[in-house]
């Protein structure tokens, strides 16, 4: 499995070892390991170390994004294209597909986005 490449569930097959080495938390479930992302080489039929691995991002690059725009009760939501990918908390660009106008958002949820605005007043 290469680096940067989400693994696919059918990539892997579970099989119990009854001497594993200690010297990291091993994935146990395909699940722990399927969907995410190594930032290693994992050569094939090796175990698989959680700390080999990253969370796959809520959005990513291209995709469209629902974007929630806030300022005190007002809410507008709005359709974007992500420039950058992003995971849960990160602040990414955004281009609104209406007006191609590019902004930073926070990455709320899977293709979710939300920006909250400051009246002078609220500053």
């Amino acid at each position: 499995m290469l680096p940067g490449k989400p693994i696919a569930e059918s990539e892997l097959a579970s099989r119990t070892v009854t001497d594993a080495a200690a010297d990291g938390a091993f994935a146990i479930q395909l699940s722990d390991v399927a969907g995410r992302i190594p930032v290693v080489r994992i050569e094939p039929g090796t175990a698989i170390r959680i700390a080999d691995l990253k969370a796959r991002p809520e959005i990513n690059a291209g995709d469209e994004v629902e974007v929630e725009v806030r300022n005190g009760a007002m809410r507008i939501c709005a359709k974007a294209r992500a420039e950058q990918s992003g995971r849960l908390g990160d602040t990414i660009v955004l281009t609104n597909l209406q007006s191609s106008a590019r902004f930073r958002a926070r990455v709320e949820g899977r293709s979710k986005a939300g920006l909250t605005v400051r009246s002078r007043e609220q500053r």
